[in-house]
């Protein structure tokens, strides 16, 4: 699953290269299906190479759900829980809060290496991290995440213990003792 409001920086056009590559045998044979979930995402349909496709879903967050405004909505919660795989292919971010809604729903985390989204994975310590637009890179990784158990569960590891560094305990942590030091407490 692919989430965010449709921009050039979030590069999901990327990610269609990368579907259009991928062997569509091995896919169906995997009964996997590549879901684009945002604000707007329906232009991406708009891209000269993107092609209808069964395993491809488009859910344009603006268009189709009101709920989607409070984010994350109990509709955006359920794609986390169904969903195998996240995807960040954005080319730059500041922060990124749909990968620490992906380490919270515990999936296997694929990132592009962008500035904001290589912080929020803590160079990779909470998930894979690609060279930038490496389509035969990302094709592996898919693969490797499906085809492979082991692999897979490391990843889930990593982004469970990335859920960890990012809950609101942890988080309230390190504002008190940043305060506290600031304070001279």
């Amino acid at each position: 699953m692919c989430l965010g409001r449709y921009h050039k920086k979030k590069n999901f056009e990327f990610v269609i290269d990368v579907i259009n590559s991928i062997d569509k045998g091995w896919v169906l044979d995997n009964k996997i299906v590549f879901y684009f979930v945002g604000t707007n995402i329906s232009n991406l349909e708009n891209y000269g190479k993107f092609k209808k496709q069964r395993f491809i879903k488009i859910i344009d967050t603006q268009i189709n759900n009101k709920d989607f405004r409070n984010f994350p909505s109990q509709k955006i919660i359920n794609y986390y829980k169904n969903s195998d795989c996240f995807l960040m292919p954005s080319i730059l971010e500041s922060f990124g809060n749909v990968l620490t809604e992906a380490m919270a729903s515990s999936l296997p985390i694929i990132s592009l290496r962008s500035p904001g989204c290589i912080d929020v994975l803590d160079n990779g310590k909470f998930g894979q991290i690609l060279k930038k637009n490496s389509p035969t890179e990302l094709v592996y990784f898919i693969k490797r995440i499906v085809d492979d158990k082991f692999f897979r569960m490391n990843l889930v590891k990593k982004s469970k213990a990335g859920a960890k560094k990012y809950c609101v305990k942890s988080i309230s942590k390190q504002y008190s003792t940043f305060f506290k030091k600031i304070a001279n407490v």
